[in-house]
C-alpha cells in the first residue's frame, strides 16, 4: 500500500483512513494503536506516524511470527526506494541484504539501502518485533514523498535516440514513417545504455529473478560499469571489432553484461542456442534438418555431464597440456546449448499465435538492429 500511495501521489493515510494526515508539528501514537498497513503471512506492520503529513521518513512497528517451515528455505526478498533502519525490540531476526545474511538480537540494528533486495524472518523459536524506519535517500525520492506533483511538472529532455532515429508524424500525431541516420556511428551499448547511465545513473535497468526467487536489481550505471569490465576482459582475450563471438549462457544476468561488452567492442555476438531455436520455428527449413536438430538436442540433453567433460578433456586439455577457462567454457556450452535450444523452440511454439502477429516491419527493424 505504501507503493500505491506513492504511485497515486497521496498519503498512506488517505488509503487507510479515507482522510488526509493533518499534523505537522508532532504526533503521538499510543501502544498498539498504530493503524495496520499489512497483516498477512505471519507479518503485521503498523504505521507509527500515520497522522503526520509531509514525512521525510516513516516509522513502522513490525512483528514477524516464527515459522518452522521458513527456517530451511531461502529468505524471500523485496525492494523499495530509499533507505531503511531496523532495530530489534524483541526476539531474534535473520536479515538478508543482497547476498549477505546477519542475525540480529534484541538491541541490535541494521541500516541499508532498501533498493537492494532484502528480507527477514524470525528465528530461535520465537516471534520477533522490530522498529523499521523507511527514509528517502535522495532529494529526488524525498520530492516523491513530500511533493508528489513535482515529478509530473518536469518536461522530458531530448531523447537519446533522436540523433539516430527521425520520425515523421501525421497531423494527428500518429507515426507515419521512420528514417534512420548516422547508422555507421550507432552503438547500442555506448549511445543508449551508457547514455541513460549518464543521465539517470540510479534508474532501474534490469530486474533479474533467479530460480530460487532471489532478486538482483541493476541500475543503468551498474550495466555501464559491468559491460565495460566485460569489454576489457574480452579485449584481453584478443576479441576485436568485427569478430564473431558465440555466446552460450542460460538465463543468467551475466548474459546482458557480456552482450553489451561485445557491442562496445564492435564484435558480433551470436547467441547460438537462441538463434537455433528461433530458426526451427520462424523459418521454413526442411523437416529433415529440423528432425536432425531436435534429435541431436535431445541426445545431448540426455548425456551425463561427466561425458561432456571427458570429451572436452580429451579434445582440448590433453592436446594443449593444461586446463584453462576456455576448456571449461566449452564443456559448459555443450551442456547448456541443447537446453536453451529446446526451451526457445518450445516457448516459440507455445506462443505461435502471438509470434505470427508480429508485423514484418518490426521483424526487419529487429534484424537491422542485430
Amino acid at each position: 500500500m505504501h507503493k500505491c500511495a506513492l504511485a497515486f501521489g497521496v498519503e498512506l493515510t488517505d488509503l487507510l483512513e479515507g482522510q488526509s494526515a493533518k499534523l505537522s508539528s508532532y504526533t503521538v501514537t499510543r501502544r498498539g494503536m498504530g493503524p495496520v498497513t499489512a497483516s498477512e503471512d505471519g507479518i503485521t506492520i503498523q504505521n507509527m506516524a500515520a497522522m503526520f503529513r509531509q514525512k521525510l521518513a516513516t516509522p513502522y512497528w513490525v512483528t514477524y511470527q516464527y515459522s518452522k517451515e521458513l527456517q530451511s528455505q531461502p529468505i524471500h526478498t523485496t525492494t523499495h526506494a530509499g533507505q531503511e533502519f531496523d532495530l530489534v525490540v524483541k526476539g531474534t531476526l535473520r536479515v538478508r541484504v543482497g547476498e549477505h545474511e546477519e542475525v540480529l538480537h534484541e538491541g541490535d540494528s541494521i541500516f541499508y539501502k532498501s533498493s537492494t533486495p532484502h528480507g527477514m524472518i524470525a528465528v530461535d523459536g520465537a516471534d520477533c518485533t522490530f522498529l523499521a524506519m523507511i527514509m528517502a535517500s535522495t532529494e529526488e525520492e524525498q520530492a516523491i514523498v513530500v511533493r508528489p506533483r513535482a515529478v509530473e511538472e518536469v518536461q522530458p529532455g531530448q531523447l537519446l535516440c533522436s540523433h539516430f532515429v527521425q520520425p515523421v508524424e501525421n497531423e494527428d500525431g500518429s507515426l507515419k514513417e521512420l528514417h534512420f541516420a548516422h547508422e555507421d556511428e550507432f552503438n547500442f551499448a555506448f549511445d543508449i545504455v551508457d547514455g541513460i547511465a549518464r543521465r539517470s545513473p540510479d534508474k532501474l535497468a534490469m530486474l533479474h529473478v533467479a530460480n530460487d526467487m532471489t532478486e538482483h536489481r541493476f541500475t543503468f550505471k551498474d550495466m555501464k560499469d559491468g559491460s565495460s569490465q566485460a569489454a576489457n576482459y574480452f579485449t584481453s582475450l584478443g576479441i576485436k571489432r568485427g569478430d564473431r563471438v558465440m555466446l552460450v549462457l542460460k538465463r543468467h544476468y551475466q548474459f546482458w553484461f557480456a552482450i553489451l561488452g561485445l557491442h562496445k567492442l564492435g564484435a558480433i555476438a551470436i547467441p547460438a542456442a537462441i538463434l537455433a531455436g528461433i530458426f526451427m520455428t520462424e523459418f521454413n527449413a526442411s523437416q529433415r534438418l529440423l528432425a536432425v536438430l531436435r534429435f541431436s538436442a535431445n541426445v545431448m540433453m540426455g548425456l551425463p555431464s561427466v561425458l561432456c567433460g571427458l570429451f572436452i578433456y580429451m579434445a582440448v586439455v590433453v592436446p594443449t597440456g593444461h586446463f584453462s577457462g576456455f576448456a571449461g567454457s566449452l564443456a559448459l556450452a555443450m551442456l547448456m546449448f541443447p537446453v536453451i535450444l529446446r526451451t526457445t523452440e518450445d516457448t516459440m511454439v507455445e506462443n505461435a499465435a502471438q509470434v505470427k502477429n508480429i508485423r514484418n516491419s518490426l521483424r526487419q527493424n529487429a534484424k537491422k538492429n542485430g
